[in-house]
C-alpha cells in the first residue's frame, strides 16, 4: 500500500478579500456615479410636505353647558368601534367637499390636474375617456389621496395629517379638516335638540291645563273640611309625628352604628388583627400619630432586611419597636370602643324617650286622620301633576336655549392644530442615496465574488495524503483494457502485407503456398463481409443520436475514436445541438496537440484558473477549451471535476475529445458522470477491434455507447 497526495479544493478567503480591495477604486467610481445620477433624480422631484392636527374623542358636556336634569357621566370610554366610526366620518365625502369649496382647492393646480409630470401626461392619454372624471371628482380624489387619518394606539385621539407641495397650504388643509369635522358634529347635535323643543312645547301646554285642575280640588276640600296646614301644607299633627319618628330612626341608626363599631374594633383585638384601617381608629390623632411612626420603622427594617439577616440586633431592636406601637395601637383602639359603647347607651335612651311621646301624639291625631286621607290624596296628585310640569319647564328652556350651533359642544374637540412643516416628508434623499450606496456596493462586490468562484481563482487545492493500493496507474490495465492493435494484427492488410505473402517474397513459389495465399484471401475476404455487416448493426444515424442528445438529461458526451478523425465528428455534432437551441461546449482532453492557447491540460496540473481557458466563439452559447501547453495530463487533479461541475451550471451540453481509444487514458477521468460515448470508427476497422474496444469501455462503467462511421474528413450519415 502506498501513498500519494491529491489536492483538496478550498475557498481562499485572502483572494476574494485581494480581488475586492484591487477592484474597489472602480466599486468607488461606480457607486459615485450612481449616487450622483440618484441625487439628480431626487432634486428634480417636488419635495412634499406633512401637518398634522389632533382630534379628541371626548364628552365636553359641564355643569355649565350640561343640561340641569341630565345625568353626569364620568365614566365616558370611547371605544375602538366609535373612535374608528370618527375616523370615518373625517375621510368622508361631503366633509371633504366643505373643505375643498371653503379653501378653494379647485383652483389650485396640485389637485385640479393641471400640473402633472410626463408620465402622468402619457398614461392620461393611454386612458379610455369613459374613465375620465370630472373636475370636483379629481380633486376630491386628489385630496383623499393626500389625506391621511388615524387614531393613535391606546388614545382616543386622532391624528389629521395632509401632504402638499405647499407647506402652508397642507397646514391650512389640515386645521380646516379638523376644525370642519368638529363643527359638523355640532351640527349633527343641534337637530335633535330642535326636535326635541317642538315636542316639550305642545306638552307643556297641555300639563299647565291638568295642574291647575288638581290645585283648585285641593284647596276646595280643605275648605270644606276645616282641615288647618302647616307650612309645609301638612297638618300640625302630621309634622310632630313625621319629626318624632324620623328622630326615633335617627337614634336607632346611631345607637346600631355605634354598637356595630364596639363589636367590630372588640373582635378584631380579640382575634389580634389590625385596626388601623377602621375609620374611627384612624380618626385618632393618637392613631394617627402611632400609624406614621410604625411606617416609617417598617421602611427602616425593609432597608436593613436588604443587607442583613432578620436576627441581627439593629433588625430585631426596630421589629420590638414596631412590636410597642402595635402594643399601643391596640390600647387606643380599647379606648375609642368604650367611647363608642357609651354613645350606644345614650341613644337607647334618647330612642325609648322618642317612643314614649310618640305613642301619646298617636291619639291625639286619631281623630283627624280620616278626613286627612282624601286631602292628602287629592294633594298627591295634585303635586304629581305640578312636578311633572316642572320636569318639562326645565327641559324646554334647556333645550331652547340649545337650539343654536354654538350652544352645543359636541363629542369631539382639536387639542393640537397643525403648523407648517420646515423639512419635506419625501424625498428622503439621505434614506434613499444610502440605501442605494448600500444596494450598489453589495451587488458589485456579489458579482466580484461570483466571478472569483467561476474562474476558480477564489478556490487554492492543499495536497492531502490519500491511502492508493499498489496496482498500475494506467486505468486501462486496471480495467484489464488492452490498447487496440496491441495483441491484434491488422486483418486490413492486402496479399502483399500477409505473413504468407512476406515469407516468400523474391523467391520461387511453390503449389502449396499458392494455395495458401489463395486461402488467406478467401479468408480475409469472407472477414471483410462479415465486418461490413456488422458495421451496418451497429453504426448511428448523427442526427439521430443529436436529437436523443438534445432531449436527454445527460449533459456530458465523450468522444473517442478508432482510427478516425473525431474533429469533423465534433463539430457536426456541436453545430446540430447548436441549431436545435443548446448552448455548447468543446474541450479537448485527448489529442495531446500543444496549442498556443493555455487549455485543459494546463488546468489539470495547476498551472491556470478556471475563467482564463474557456474561449468564447461567435456565438455566446458556443464556446471551446483547447489541450494546452502541457504535454501530460494529471486525470487525477481535482481541478478536473471542478471545472465540469462549473460548466454543467453554465452550458446544456458538454463535448469532451478523449482522444483515441487504446492510447490516451483519458476517458478514465469521466467515467463517474455516466457519459454518452460516442466512438468513432472509420468504414475499415475490423470487427474484432471495435468489440474489443466497445467491451473495455464497458469495463471502465460506461453503458451508452453509441457508433459513428466516419471518413477521413466528416461524419457519415446512415
Amino acid at each position: 500500500m502506498t501513498y500519494e497526495y491529491v489536492d483538496e479544493a478550498r475557498m481562499d478567503m485572502g483572494a476574494l478579500v485581494g480581488s475586492i480591495l484591487r477592484k474597489l477604486p472602480r466599486i468607488i467610481l461606480l457607486t459615485s456615479i450612481i449616487l450622483v445620477i440618484t441625487y439628480i433624480i431626487l432634486s428634480l422631484m417636488t419635495p412634499q410636505y406633512r401637518s398634522s392636527a389632533s382630534i379628541l374623542v371626548e364628552p365636553r358636556q359641564s355643569i355649565f353647558t350640561r343640561a340641569s336634569d341630565a345625568p353626569t357621566n364620568n365614566n365616558f370610554g370611547a371605544d375602538s368601534t366609535t373612535v374608528s366610526s370618527q375616523v370615518e366620518l373625517i375621510k368622508s365625502r361631503d366633509l371633504l367637499m366643505r373643505v375643498i369649496e371653503k379653501e378653494n382647492l379647485r383652483d389650485v393646480a396640485e389637485f385640479n390636474g393641471s400640473k402633472t409630470s410626463l408620465l402622468g401626461a402619457i398614461l392620461g392619454l393611454l386612458r379610455p375617456a369613459e374613465e375620465k372624471k370630472s373636475p370636483d371628482e379629481r380633486v376630491l380624489q386628489a385630496v383623499a389621496k393626500n389625506l391621511k387619518v388615524t387614531q393613535l394606539r391606546g388614545t382616543r385621539v386622532i391624528s389629521v395629517s395632509f401632504t402638499s407641495e405647499d407647506p402652508e397650504l397642507a397646514a391650512r388643509v389640515a386645521n380646516s379638516i379638523a376644525n370642519m369635522h368638529v363643527q359638523r358634529r355640532a351640527e349633527l347635535s343641534v337637530s335633535d335638540t330642535l326636535e326635541a323643543t317642538s315636542w316639550l312645547a305642545r306638552e307643556v301646554e297641555e300639563m299647565r291645563k291638568r295642574v291647575a285642575e288638581a290645585e283648585a280640588a285641593v284647596a276646595n276640600y280643605r275648605i270644606n273640611n276645616d282641615l288647618f296646614s302647616g307650612s309645609n301644607n301638612t297638618n300640625i299633627l302630621d309634622q310632630q309625628l313625621t319629626v318624632i319618628a324620623t328622630q326615633i330612626s335617627q337614634a336607632q341608626e346611631r345607637k346600631n352604628e355605634a354598637q356595630s363599631k364596639v363589636d367590630l374594633i372588640r373582635g378584631l383585638l380579640k382575634q389580634g388583627k389590625s385596626i388601623e384601617t377602621l375609620p374611627d381608629i384612624r380618626a385618632s390623632t393618637t392613631i394617627q400619630r402611632l400609624i406614621q411612626d410604625k411606617a416609617k420603622l417598617q421602611g427602616e427594617r425593609a432597608q436593613l432586611l436588604a443587607t442583613l439577616l432578620p436576627n441581627h440586633p439593629n433588625v430585631q431592636s426596630i421589629s420590638a419597636q414596631i412590636a410597642e406601637i402595635n402594643k399601643q395601637i391596640r390600647n387606643e383602639g380599647n379606648r375609642v370602643a368604650d367611647a363608642l359603647a357609651a354613645e350606644a347607651q345614650i341613644q337607647a335612651r334618647l330612642e325609648q324617650s322618642l317612643k314614649d311621646e310618640l305613642t301619646r301624639l298617636k291619639m291625639e291625631v286619631s281623630d283627624a286622620t280620616k278626613d286627612s286621607v282624601t286631602l292628602n290624596e287629592l294633594e298627591r296628585e295634585a303635586k304629581a301633576q305640578r312636578d311633572l310640569l316642572n320636569t318639562y319647564l326645565v327641559r324646554y328652556r334647556d333645550a331652547s336655549a340649545r337650539t343654536d350651533v354654538s350652544s352645543s359642544l359636541p363629542d369631539v374637540r382639536v387639542v393640537s392644530l397643525a403648523a407648517p412643516a420646515i423639512t419635506p416628508v419625501s424625498p428622503q434623499k439621505k434614506l434613499i442615496l444610502l440605501a442605494v450606496a448600500i444596494i450598489a456596493v453589495t451587488f458589485q462586490i456579489v458579482q466580484i465574488i461570483s466571478a472569483e468562484f467561476i474562474s476558480g481563482r477564489a478556490i487554492k487545492y492543499v495536497k492531502q495524503p490519500i491511502v492508493m493500493p499498489n496496482m498500475p496507474t494506467n486505468p486501462y490495465y486496471q480495467a484489464g483494457f488492452t490498447p487496440y492493435g496491441a495483441d491484434y494484427p491488422s486483418f486490413a492488410m492486402g496479399a502483399e502485407g500477409s505473413e504468407a505473402a512476406k515469407g516468400t517474397k523474391g523467391a520461387e513459389k511453390s503449389a502449396k503456398q499458392m494455395e495458401e495465399i489463395a486461402k488467406e484471401k478467401e479468408r480475409q475476404k469472407n472477414q471483410n463481409i462479415a465486418d461490413n455487416n456488422y458495421m451496418a448493426e451497429v453504426k448511428t444515424n448523427l442526427q439521430n443520436i443529436a436529437a436523443q442528445i438534445a432531449n436527454a438529461n445527460q449533459q456530458i458526451i465523450l468522444v473517442a475514436t478508432i482510427s478516425a478523425n473525431a474533429n469533423s465528428l465534433i463539430k457536426s455534432l456541436s453545430a446540430n445541438l447548436l441549431n436545435k437551441g443548446k448552448s455548447v461546449i468543446e474541450i479537448d482532453a485527448g489529442s495531446r496537440k500543444i496549442t498556443s492557447n493555455i487549455g485543459f491540460a494546463d488546468l489539470c496540473n495547476g498551472k491556470v484558473d478556471f475563467g482564463d481557458i474557456i474561449q468564447r466563439q461567435n456565438k455566446s452559447d458556443y464556446a471551446i477549451i483547447e489541450w494546452g501547453q502541457e504535454k501530460k495530463l494529471n486525470i487525477y487533479s481535482p481541478y478536473c471535476d471542478t471545472l465540469i461541475a462549473a460548466l454543467k451550471e453554465i452550458f446544456d451540453l458538454i463535448i469532451i475529445n478523449v482522444g483515441e481509444a487504446g492510447i490516451s487514458p483519458s476517458i478514465a477521468a469521466f467515467a463517474d458522470y455516466k457519459p454518452i460515448v460516442l466512438l468513432s470508427v472509420d468504414g475499415k476497422t475490423s470487427r474484432l477491434i471495435l468489440e474489443k474496444v466497445m467491451a473495455d469501455i464497458r469495463a471502465l462503467g460506461f453503458n451508452h455507447i453509441e457508433v459513428i462511421i466516419t471518413d477521413e474528413n466528416k461524419a457519415r450519415v446512415a
